[in-house]
């Protein structure tokens, strides 16, 4: 038997997660920033004035746009009420470090004159505009996106609001949603709960603790609740709903401060939302420990949980050192079994009642089942052993997650490739 297939039958014990920072800490990029007005759409505003910031070739604003990494995924948020684009611009940059293009859009920004309808329609037009502006060779944004780019769709309160709207009603523009501490209800006009029914999308909803403007009761819950597909509820323990952003804004006027700093609730912020964007936006799962895995569920600075999955994702936890454990993590409900497969490359893609199966079915062998945790993922151990003919070698993984009873109900997970540094 060849020792590749050998290595297989010992359950291919070397596969190590991709070395990767803390999704807190800034990525390889500097962050530039620059003042773009693009045009509205009916029902919005005229015209629509955004902070953009991006990855560049030097810091600071109007700092040229860096090409290497381009076209980039793109994220759209809006600010809370009375509030302005500029408050969130640290989180922005963050992203921006990481390769994204994050528009902070600068309308209805006026003291109690926030309208959420042309709100909404404002999300839209950023995602039109800057398309438009990334295909224009004059644009300091050339090349920025592609021209169909999908974002996601952020906020934090009414900005939350707007983006829920937003994502529902335009699932050709926006890919996934990401909310922090959105108001659940609006007095213009609009029922945000009747219309997230609609999502077809993934979605990100974080809140506070101590938030005593937006209640986590009242707001996150039902928000989480009524996300009809994929949806990751976090709860930031000892954090306000004015602490979603890192420069002072007036809502800290009327909240006492949180039991832990803003820095650390801005911290917790970049170490929930990056994982989510890299998944939803580039299909990366490698940082999604930091988002769904065993680090959440053990982390009692997270004081609310939740999560439920419109089909399962696999990815995997661990520190990738020769000798070290780590685990495959295929997600499922709690009363799902989950049985993974290894394989030694991709396959042509086979058809199967579950799915397509993406592994080449002439060296793939199972490789674990084990049943779904309460947190909403399996366990299945890997040992990394310190076999130097493995070095560079590259594995692939898959889940099915099936669910309990008959007839057979279940469904394969996206392939996972694994690499031996």
């Amino acid at each position: 038997m060849p020792r590749t297939r050998l290595l297989l039958n010992a359950l291919v014990l070397a596969a190590a997660l991709p070395a990767q920072g803390l999704p807190e800490l800034d990525g390889p990029y500097l962050a530039g920033f620059r003042r773009v007005t693009v045009p509205g759409l009916a029902g919005g505003n005229a015209a629509v004035t955004l902070l953009v910031h991006h990855p560049a070739t030097s810091s600071g604003e109007n700092a040229a746009l860096d090409p290497r990494g381009a076209p980039y995924p793109l994220v759209v948020f809006g600010h809370g009420f009375s509030l302005q684009a500029g408050l969130y611009d640290s989180l922005y940059r963050h992203l921006a470090t990481h390769g994204f293009v994050v528009a902070g859009i600068a309308t209805e920004e006026g003291l109690f004159t926030g309208n959420l309808p042309r709100f909404v329609v404002d999300f839209a037009a950023t995602v039109l505009g800057l398309r438009a502006a990334a295909q224009s060779p004059g644009s300091p944004l050339a090349g920025a996106l592609a021209a169909e780019v999908r974002a996601n769709a952020a906020g934090h309160s009414f900005g939350g609001a707007a983006a829920i709207v937003a994502a529902a009603r335009h699932p050709e523009l926006f890919a996934s949603l990401s909310t922090f501490a959105a108001t659940a209800s609006s007095p213009q006009g609009i029922d945000v709960l009747a219309e997230l029914r609609a999502l077809r999308v993934p979605a990100l909803h974080l809140g506070a603790s101590q938030d005593s403007i937006v209640p986590s009761a009242q707001n996150l819950v039902p928000i989480h609740d009524a996300t009809p597909g994929t949806s990751r509820l976090l709860e930031i323990g000892g954090g306000t709903h004015s602490a979603f952003h890192e420069r002072w804004g007036p809502d800290r006027l009327v909240e006492a401060p949180g039991s832990i700093s803003v820095a650390e609730q801005q911290r917790r912020i970049r170490r929930a939302w990056l994982p989510f964007l890299e998944w939803t936006l580039r299909a990366d799962v490698a940082r999604l420990e930091f988002l769904l895995g065993r680090t959440v569920s053990v982390d009692s600075g997270w004081t609310r949980r939740a999560v439920r999955y419109a089909s399962p994702v696999l990815f995997a936890s661990g520190v990738p050192a020769p000798g070290a454990a780590i685990a495959l993590c295929p997600t499922g409900t709690p009363t799902a079994t989950a049985l993974s497969f290894v394989a030694f490359a991709r396959g042509p893609g086979i058809p199967t009642p579950f799915g397509g199966f993406a592994l080449d079915p002439g060296t793939t062998l199972p490789f674990a089942d084990s049943p779904v945790l309460a947190d909403g993922h399996a366990l299945q151990p890997l040992l990394v052993p310190n076999d130097p003919a493995l070095r560079g070698a590259a594995f692939e993984f898959q889940a099915l997650v099936l669910e309990p009873g008959l007839p057979v109900r279940g469904a394969l997970s996206p392939a996972l490739t694994l690499r031996v540094p």
